[in-house]
């Protein structure tokens, strides 16, 4: 989770050396990021209904995976309408992720769930507060598209961990 957040959090932190590598005005630049949070927040239903249909093992590891594949495509955009349609894949990615979390958690954790709770609620301001600026410190020293792609094998290893740690589920029909 503190990935998720945290990785959402760079881009207003590289927004200026996006502004200047694909030349985006502040109207883009904003779009940019109204796109992204938009994106994020309108593919936590999906990923509800995924977690439902297929599970939440599958469901988390794939939201991190298709996370870790459109950052690294968003590195290499060759224009600004690329950079703005991976921007949206990457606002979906890790809105899969948002509500599986608290079903893995319920099925991992019952008897313990508030502490679980609060421990991942922890990890996502953690991941807010130190990701962009280690983002910003990367992209200063050697570019802008390594503040971004120092997450992608986090993502990667997280959701192979999650792989490994949540349990199948067999969703129900109805």
């Amino acid at each position: 989770w503190g990935l998720t957040i945290g990785g959402r959090m760079i881009y207003p932190v590289l927004l200026p050396h996006l502004r200047s590598a694909y030349d985006l005005d502040l109207s883009a630049a904003g779009s940019l990021l109204t796109l992204l949070f938009m994106a994020y927040a309108l593919a936590q239903l999906p990923g509800g209904v995924l977690a439902d249909r297929i599970g939440e093992r599958t469901t988390l590891a794939a939201s991190l995976l298709l996370a870790a594949g459109t950052l690294l495509l968003v590195i290499f955009a060759p224009s600004s309408l690329v950079l703005f349609a991976t921007t949206a894949a990457f606002g979906v990615g890790v809105g899969l992720f948002a509500i599986p979390r608290f079903t893995a958690t319920a099925t991992i954790y019952p008897d313990n769930y508030g502490t679980a709770i609060g421990i991942t609620n922890s990890s996502a301001e953690l991941g807010q507060a130190l990701l962009p600026a280690i983002a910003g410190v990367i992209a200063f020293s050697v570019g802008w598209q390594f503040g971004f792609g120092f997450t992608i094998p986090l993502f990667v290893l997280i959701a192979l961990a999650l792989w490994g740690t949540v349990p199948e589920r067999s969703p129900e029909k109805t």
